[in-house]
């Protein structure tokens, strides 16, 4: 399917009368936490199968390296659970350890670090760890949200009961009804692993909210940020939920290239139950992402403001080989290695090739190990991408935030057509293309120096801090003025 009938289905299911119906015993709706998952599944069925890689297995060494990994991610999330913490902050800040950068203090988060920059509140941030993997050690004070999910009074008992059979009922009615709008489109397996997945969330939900209360309680947050906040994740909806209630205010950074999790039907929007489950606020880059947003959520344009910093600060480093970079996103840009790897064997002049891994990227290096043959190839995770995309030459990608990046430091994005690219990157930005011969002659005789779009202002606001510390300042009256209702 392409992805415009993809989304054309999902808000079809969005204005279903009945879809809001099936929920939780706490109030969450069904259709809010499977939304997103059955859109990535019907997503992924646009890219060929013929050049997706599988994993390798490790072995026995590989899986005692795992077990052993573990118990050291148990040890560590037991250090550091946010429930043994006592203390007031102005703001609670849930980040991925993905989304973070090195600092000379430790990691810190890349699209929120601000708050500890501008110093408007005294922060706690919440770190979510990227498949059970934590840095070393990380900037500010922080704790792990595994061990929130993972508390003792979280987990289900293995004594207690399996949902009841009115909650069965609700689940297979739910089923039922996604199945006249998804029939042939899911397989049997997926169906039965959204069974499974809304059976585990109607057990967990209860245990869940009495660990987010105790965490308010003891914290007394004014606003929560949460990375993903809108995804539709049992937790972070639950979180939302309990924060509203207490009136918290709650509210998300943009991160990437917003896609559905951020665009409902107009009749959903208009459902009082829709607006509890999504985040009071939505911190964009620009007026062009502001725009896509279809929610309940406030969108306030601020800017990016690591990105900002970076820019004023950064030495363009050039040298007579032409740099290359690559900017990898999973399995969505798998169609673009054999067109790369064709493209530079048949250019004469001499190149540096620097392939930027998605951070789920980092343990897949085996299927560009292609590119190895190439004498100045580099493989890039944690190094400082705007230095990179600075120095560069030439910037390579699908739909990747990056390519927007680039055309704020002037460059322009060479990309590869597809359904992806065509949705999420607007014309004017960059150059496309679809096969090897095409990328070839950009890459001989474009090179992407000196680009300026028609309004970058339009992608990128400018003076992120000045505009953040409004939004702060704006919050507060509303708190202290009691003017910020449970929905808001």
């Amino acid at each position: 399917m392409k992805i415009e009938e993809i989304n054309s289905l999902i808000h079809r299911i969005d204005d279903e009368e009945r879809i809001l119906n099936y929920k939780l015993s706490n109030g969450i709706c069904f259709w809010l936490i499977v939304r997103y998952e059955i859109f990535t599944a019907l997503l992924r069925e646009t890219i060929d199968p013929a050049t997706l890689y599988s994993e390798k297995s490790n072995g026995l060494a590989g899986k005692l390296k795992n077990k052993l990994s573990y118990l050291h991610y148990r040890q560590k999330i037991k250090r550091r659970n946010p429930l043994h913490i006592k203390k007031h902050y102005d703001c609670l800040n849930i980040c991925s350890s993905v989304g973070t950068v090195a600092s000379n203090s430790g990691f810190k988060s890349r699209i929120s670090g601000i708050l500890a920059d501008t110093n408007e509140l005294s922060t706690l941030q919440l770190i979510v760890s990227n498949n059970r993997q934590y840095h070393a050690r990380y900037d500010g004070e922080f704790c792990f949200f595994d061990a929130l999910l993972t508390a003792k009074f979280t987990q289900a008992k293995t004594d207690e009961p399996l949902p009841d059979h009115k909650h069965l009922q609700e689940i297979n009615g739910f089923i039922e009804l996604l199945q006249t709008y998804l029939k042939g489109h899911l397989s049997t397996e997926y169906w039965s692993s959204i069974f499974r997945n809304l059976q585990s969330c109607c057990t967990k939900v209860i245990h869940l909210e009495r660990t987010f209360v105790q965490l308010l309680d003891q914290t007394t947050p004014k606003i929560i940020f949460i990375e993903d906040g809108n995804y539709g994740n049992l937790a972070y909806s639950t979180l939302i939920k309990i924060a509203k209630q207490k009136k918290i205010a709650t509210a998300e950074f943009q991160h990437g290239v917003f896609d559905i999790a951020f665009q409902y039907s107009n009749k959903i929007i208009s459902n009082p139950v829709f607006a509890c489950h999504k985040t009071d606020y939505v911190l964009t880059y620009g007026a062009y992402f502001s725009k896509f947003i279809q929610s309940s959520s406030i969108n306030i344009q601020i800017g990016s403001y690591f990105m900002e910093r970076k820019k004023n600060k950064i030495e363009y480093a050039r040298s007579d080989t032409k740099v290359m970079i690559f900017i990898t996103q999973k399995a969505y840009t798998d169609k673009i290695i054999p067109v790369l790897y064709s493209a530079l064997s048949s250019l004469s002049q001499p190149f540096k090739l620097i392939i930027r891994l998605h951070p789920s990227d980092d343990k897949e290096r085996a299927k560009y190990e292609i590119f190895d043959r190439f004498r100045n190839t580099s493989y890039s995770t944690r190094e400082d991408i705007y230095s990179q995309i600075a120095s560069a030459d030439y910037v390579i990608g699908s739909f990747s935030t990056l390519l927007f990046e680039a055309i704020y430091f002037n460059k322009m994005p060479l990309i590869y057509k597809n359904d992806l690219s065509d949705y999420y990157i607007p014309e004017e930005i960059g150059k496309r293309f679809q096969n090897a011969g095409e990328l070839q002659k950009m890459l001989e005789v474009s090179p992407c120096d000196n680009f300026e779009t028609k309004d970058n202002g339009l992608y990128w606001s400018s003076n992120c801090q000045e505009k953040f510390s409004k939004f702060i300042e704006g919050l507060k009256l509303l708190v202290d003025n009691c003017l910020l209702s449970p929905t808001n």
